[in-house]
């Protein structure tokens, strides 16, 4: 099953993430972008206002799955963990219900501040933005 956050799109499962425990002590997080880039040959664009609504990223270190909820819809799948002292990056192929996948890596710092780099059809996408560690049942 995938799991979305407040997530307004068309056929997306709209669950409400909860927050508990503190940063660093649980079982995974929750990022939420606030500046976003798309990108084509040879500058980035920065998109100003409306995606903030429709993306969002879950990791569950219990289950090592990485959910993220892009523009296109939420992607869900197993991936790699890279840990570097706090910080870790976090990168596999997702797949969405109709089996649509997307690359996406997202790097994590131990401030809570995060990174991801996704591919959509049209150009890269890049986002920044924060993270909440959290307890999901």
């Amino acid at each position: 099953m995938i799991y979305c956050r407040n997530v307004h799109l068309p056929g997306a499962v709209l669950v409400a993430w909860a927050m508990a425990a503190p940063w660093g002590h649980a079982a995974g997080v929750e990022c939420v972008p606030e500046v976003k880039y798309e990108c084509s040959s040879p500058r980035c664009t920065r998109v100003a206002e409306g995606f903030a609504h429709a993306e969002a990223y879950r990791y569950d270190s219990r289950s090592g799955v990485l959910t993220a909820c892009l523009w296109s819809g939420c992607f869900q799948g197993k991936v790699r963990r890279t840990e570097s002292g706090s910080a870790y990056l976090l990168s596999g192929l997702l797949a969405d219900h109709r089996g649509d996948r997307r690359l996406v890596s997202l790097h994590i710092d131990d401030g809570g501040r995060f990174s991801a780099q996704w591919h959509d059809a049209a150009a890269p996408v890049l986002e920044l933005g924060r993270c909440q560690s959290g307890a999901w049942p």
